[in-house]
């Protein structure tokens, strides 16, 4: 869903930025200087009040009608200085230096989600309403390893202001015996799903001297046809299946490894949070180039041709401290809700620090907050049609029950706002 947006200042040939071009940067982005001071080109991504929310046909698929179009249409909703500028790149591989983007303003959503007809589409619908989480194991595994799936679920659900069904999980495991160095297959399946097939898929692995294989990838492609297929079979009222994995993922074979991949008309997507463990450390140059310290890393990436930490481990130790468990759930969650905001329609934003902030590398990732801007907020709310104020108190409520201390201190601040 990328879009190349002319003019971009460090597209090419990039050199950290000095403070005179980014106040160009912030101007050419129409970005207010300061934190909380409201730009012309930023209210006018906002768009108008009240918008031109179109024929009764669309408002009848709104869920809670009434509160959705009341709230698209009050301005105090999107205002105030909760909302941080979009900061300059600072780094070759920072998004902006890489690619640039032109942004999606709410009238051009409004334009993209709806039919020439003015009807709104159909996934939107409220009678398909229900995402599905299906966590995906490794063959053999008799439970999920990684961050919690009911705080998962919580979460999506409070966030989209949907029902969250957590499905069967299903697994990959070994294929067809053969030369698995070179070509490996493994097998992927859902037994719950009733069509009691296996799919072919293909993979890559990595191996040292005395064990099988130490590390393998997985390819993602397959797996989101797979799921297309599964999604078919399982709940008429699923609006869109997400397979969640803590297995690592690729598509081309120049990837280092790719977090998920979502397939908008199909309304189904994969991803991995193999890459988002607290403890981490990787090259920046070899997929399978990667272990882990004891304690949560501040730098995802090896820093240059040096030694690697003396504490690296080939497996992540187990996370058992409340602060190491939110952390997790934090970086999966973010990855989550980001994701699943695209399959919504939803581009990457460039109005402010926002968690739509596309990223060119897992370090610019973790930067992004939890939390929509008022640009994305009002596209989500129109698409949904929820109670911005009612959603913000449910993901109070789950922040504080999963210990996400500075989502929840931002969203007390901004109902605190709200009701100034």
């Amino acid at each position: 869903m990328k879009r190349a947006r002319k003019g971009s200042l460090w597209a090419k040939n990039f050199t950290p930025p000095t403070s005179e071009e980014v106040s160009l940067f912030c101007k050419y982005n129409g970005l207010a200087a300061n934190r909380g001071e409201q730009s012309s080109v930023v209210v006018a991504a906002v768009g108008e009040f009240p918008c031109d929310h179109g024929s009764g046909a669309r408002k009848s698929l709104l869920s809670r009608e009434g509160a959705a179009l009341n709230d698209i249409n009050n301005p105090k909703l999107f205002e105030g200085d909760c909302w941080e500028s979009l900061p300059a790149p600072k780094r070759k591989h920072d998004w902006l230096a890489l690619d640039g983007e032109e942004g999606q303003t709410f009238q051009q959503y409004l334009e993209f989600v709806t039919m020439r007809s003015g009807r709104f589409k159909a996934q939107a619908a409220a009678e398909k309403s229900e995402i599905g989480l299906c966590p995906i194991l490794q063959g053999g595994q008799d439970q999920w390893e990684g961050p919690s799936l009911q705080a998962l679920l919580e979460i999506t659900k409070a966030f989209f202001d949907r029902p969250v069904k957590l499905t069967e999980p299903a697994f990959v495991t070994d294929g067809p015996q053969g030369d698995r160095k070179r070509f490996p297959t493994f097998s992927f399946c859902q037994p719950a799903s009733g069509g009691g097939g296996k799919f072919s898929i293909k993979g890559r692995l990595h191996a040292k001297s005395g064990v099988k294989y130490s590390r393998v990838q997985y390819h993602i492609d397959p797996l989101l046809t797979e799921l297309s297929r599964l999604k078919d079979s399982l709940d008429p009222n699923m609006g869109m299946l997400v397979g969640v994995t803590m297995e690592d993922l690729y598509s081309h074979e120049s990837d280092l490894f790719v977090a998920g991949m979502a397939l908008e008309a199909s309304k189904v997507a994969v991803f991995s949070f193999h890459r988002y463990n607290p403890f981490i450390t990787m090259s920046d140059m070899l997929w399978h180039d990667y272990g882990y310290s004891s304690k949560v890393t501040t730098s995802t990436y090896f820093l240059g041709d040096g030694p690697r930490p003396a504490a690296m481990n080939p497996a992540s130790p187990p996370v058992t401290s409340d602060a190491d468990i939110s952390e997790g759930l934090r970086r999966a969650s973010r990855l989550l809700t980001h994701e699943i905001c695209h399959l919504f329609g939803i581009d990457h934003c460039i109005h402010h620090r926002c968690l739509m902030l596309g990223s060119g590398h897992l370090e610019e990732d973790m930067e992004a907050p939890l939390h929509l801007c008022r640009v994305c907020l009002r596209k989500l709310s129109f698409r949904i049609g929820f109670s911005i104020k009612e959603r913000y108190s449910k993901l109070l409520h789950v922040y504080k029950k999963y210990g996400l201390e500075s989502e929840a201190q931002w969203l007390d601040n901004r109902l605190i706002q709200i009701d100034s």
